[in-house]
C-alpha cells in the first residue's frame, strides 16, 4: 500500500504568500495602512527570517525533526523555543502579516489569520499530542510555561 505525501507547512506557507497579493489586487476593500508606515512590514519580514534560522538551528543542535508527524528526539526548550513553542509556524505567519502590512488592504490580512488557523488544526494539535505521550509531563510542564505562540 502506498502511503499519500502530505501537504508540509512550507508548502502552505509559499501558497499563502502568493495568495495575498491577488487578493489584495482583486478584492480592493479598505485600505487601512498607508505608505510610509507600510513599511513597517519589512521588519517582520526579517524577524521572520530570523525567528525561523534560529529554531530550526535549534533543533538541529538537538539532532531532532523538523518535519511534523515524525517523532521528536529531543525535547526542545531553549532559546527560541523558550518564548514559543512553535517559533517556526510563528515565523510564517509574522511574515504573511508583514507582506499583508506592506500591503495595507483589510483583505490582505485574512490569509495570515486563515493559516495560523490551518496550522494549528492541521498540524500543531497533532505535534502536541504526540510530544505529550512522548515527553509525558516534561512537555506538559513547558506548556505551563511557555504559551503556543508568544
Amino acid at each position: 500500500m502506498v502511503k499519500a505525501r502530505q501537504i508540509l507547512p512550507p508548502t502552505y506557507f509559499i501558497i499563502a504568500i502568493f495568495l495575498i497579493i491577488p487578493i489584495h489586487f482583486l478584492i480592493p476593500l479598505n485600505q487601512i495602512i498607508y505608505f510610509p508606515h507600510n513599511l513597517t512590514g519589512l521588519l517582520l519580514l526579517i524577524l521572520s527570517g530570523v525567528l525561523n534560522i534560529l529554531a530550526d538551528n535549534a533543533l538541529k543542535k538537538f539532532n531532532t525533526t523538523v518535519k511534523p508527524f515524525e517523532t521528536s528526539a529531543a525535547l526542545v526548550v531553549t532559546g527560541v523555543y523558550s518564548i514559543s513553542r512553535n517559533p517556526m509556524y510563528l515565523g510564517m505567519f509574522l511574515f504573511l502579516l508583514g507582506e499583508s502590512i506592506i500591503l495595507g488592504s483589510i483583505v490582505s490580512f485574512l490569509v495570515p489569520i486563515v493559516f495560523m488557523m490551518i496550522m494549528k488544526y492541521r498540524f500543531i494539535l497533532a505535534e502536541e499530542k504526540m510530544l505529550t505521550e512522548k515527553f509525558k509531563e516534561n512537555y506538559s510542564n513547558y506548556c505551563k510555561k511557555v504559551r503556543r505562540w508568544i
